[in-house]
């Protein structure tokens, strides 16, 4: 367990690159900013974190991984009162690979104020991870074979930000303002 304890904590910024299995704890009644990037596996909690508002999360896939974290849905209900949500066009496809997600009403996200969705290149190692996801899903033999061809062929994911996971995140806040911020160009 990482626990984080301080009265006067106002930033918090996490980079994980490893799938650790632990919980992250937090007790900072100060924290406004929290800002993840990695592979979010740690159960995230916090005793008094009612002063967030706002998060960034970044999530990412390691390399040979099968299964894509879906805990992210357990974090996105431990911020009830933020104001700005910043999120990865890969964090948007890992939201969707949880079953049943966009029949599920959110407890959370009632005071968004902006959702921000940075539009990047896939990673391969998330491309695998995806592709082996929706192979177990395949019917048949043949739409395994349409599933490798059409990845093999970058034909997949056709969109980077999946039907019905906006409408989702914005379901207690529908008049929360939405930027997408091109992240493909490199600066020079």
């Amino acid at each position: 367990t990482l626990c984080i304890s301080s009265a006067t904590l106002v930033n918090l910024t996490l980079h994980n690159q490893f799938s650790n299995f632990y919980t992250i704890e937090l007790c900072t009644p100060s924290l406004c900013t929290f800002a993840f990037t990695g592979t979010p596996y740690q159960e995230l909690s916090g005793s008094d974190v009612s002063s967030l508002k706002h998060v960034e999360i970044s999530a990412e896939v390691i390399r040979y991984q099968k299964e894509p974290p879906l805990i992210l849905f357990n974090w996105l209900r431990e911020f009830p009162n933020i104001k700005s949500l910043t999120v990865s066009a890969t964090t948007l496809q890992i939201l969707y690979l949880i079953p049943n997600l966009l029949k599920i009403n959110l407890p959370s996200l009632g005071n968004l104020e902006s959702l921000r969705v940075k539009m990047e290149p896939f990673s391969d190692e998330f491309r695998m991870t995806l592709c082996h996801v929706m192979l177990r899903k395949a019917k048949s033999k043949k739409e395994s074979a349409n599933l490798r061809r059409t990845f093999r062929e970058g034909l997949e994911p056709s969109s980077p930000i999946p039907d019905g996971v906006m409408d989702f995140l914005l379901q207690n806040s529908p008049t929360a303002k939405v930027d997408f911020i091109d992240c493909s160009r490199k600066p020079r």
